[in-house]
């Protein structure tokens, strides 16, 4: 049951028989409810109890009023408590964000969206993003450079994101009932029965067995689950390591023998143009010998013009074995020069 409260709008309703205070907020901020509206309603509640609770359901409206709530809460040191439901967007974070990380739940299917300031002067524009920037690196422990990434993206995202990118604590888990005869003779007693079940006051337990449904807090230590996620992930990596092994020692035989003939064709293919060409320059000195050979006098030479003598025979071919390549173009070319100035006879 709800009913509104003196000092706000019918977009804020206080809820009888929770167990910490708890208003029930909904619609635009600075519209249908202002910032300092909602300010009011929690310091009053929380006076009493030294806590509160906010259930939120809103697409935001205007930052200033969000900036607002989120400044008193923090100025008055408060013990806030926000759970989101539906969507929370734009300056309803700011309102979320009042109450910590650790203290705020999104439902799991509720949708959690931040984006940049727009409307108004560029000045005022450019302050309200970089307040925005400021209290959800606060919040998530993200870098700017982060946050700014986040907000240009303008996108909702899910409980679950939400929680993994560290903009709220925790999911409220929800646990389905099965169903009951709403029988006035056995209403009383299956109350009682689900109000022990489920450790809930009697009145959760009676909307329970009406709709089926019943809402359990459960409190997780951020730390605890930040390892557990981490846990979680590095398993998955390691199961994505195994698949890539089982692929790779599924390869089919066929492929395998296709990649080695591959290789070796490509090895051939080398090898060919490096023996064309060794074949091409072995070609290109046999035929510069056998020009050579060509301008050695078919009669032995007993003497030079400049008086030296030279072996002819099987002597000249074994001396010629030992000469180096220079040395053996300087006797060709002695040759040459020495044959053409024998005299000739017709």
């Amino acid at each position: 049951m709800g009913k509104v409260i003196g000092i706000a709008t019918d977009h804020i309703l206080a809820l009888e028989g929770a167990e910490i205070p708890t208003l029930r907020v909904s619609g635009t901020v600075g519209a249908d409810f202002s910032g300092s509206q909602l300010a009011d309603a929690v310091v009053m509640y929380a006076s009493e109890a030294g806590e509160v609770r906010v259930v939120l359901d809103s697409f935001g409206g205007f930052a200033s009023d969000a900036f607002s709530f989120y400044d008193t809460v923090r100025a008055e040191g408060i013990r806030l408590h926000v759970d989101g439901r539906g969507t929370v967007a734009s300056a309803a974070t700011i309102i979320m964000a009042a109450a910590g990380r650790k203290r705020s739940r999104l439902y799991p299917n509720a949708e959690y969206l931040i984006h940049q300031a727009t409307g108004g002067d560029a000045e005022g524009v450019a302050r309200a993003n970089v307040k925005m920037e400021d209290i959800y690196m606060e919040l998530s422990g993200m870098t700017r450079a982060e946050v700014k990434r986040i907000m240009k993206q303008d996108k909702p995202m899910s409980a679950q994101d939400a929680k993994r990118m560290g903009f709220v604590g925790g999911i409220i888990e929800l646990q389905k009932l099965a169903a009951h005869a709403v029988n006035p003779n056995t209403m009383s007693e299956n109350t009682n029965k689900v109000k022990r079940v489920f450790a809930i006051s009697r009145d959760k337990a009676a909307a329970a067995l009406v709709t089926c449904e019943v809402e359990l807090e459960v409190d997780v230590d951020a730390e605890l689950q930040t390892q557990l996620d981490s846990a979680v992930n590095d398993l998955k990596a390691e199961r994505d390591k195994i698949a890539d092994l089982e692929a790779s020692v599924k390869t089919k035989p066929e492929e395998i023998a296709a990649a080695v003939k591959a290789a070796e064709d490509k090895l051939k293919a080398e090898h060919a143009e490096v023996i064309a060409t060794v074949t091409t320059e072995a070609d290109k000195l046999k035929a510069e010998i056998a020009e050579l050979k060509k301008t050695i006098p078919a009669k032995p030479i007993t003497a030079s013009a400049s008086g030296d003598s030279i072996d002819t025979g099987a002597s000249l071919k074994e001396r010629f074995k030992t000469l180096t390549a220079e040395e053996r173009a300087q006797a060709f070319e002695k040759v040459r020069i020495e044959a053409k100035a024998q005299p000739t006879t017709k």
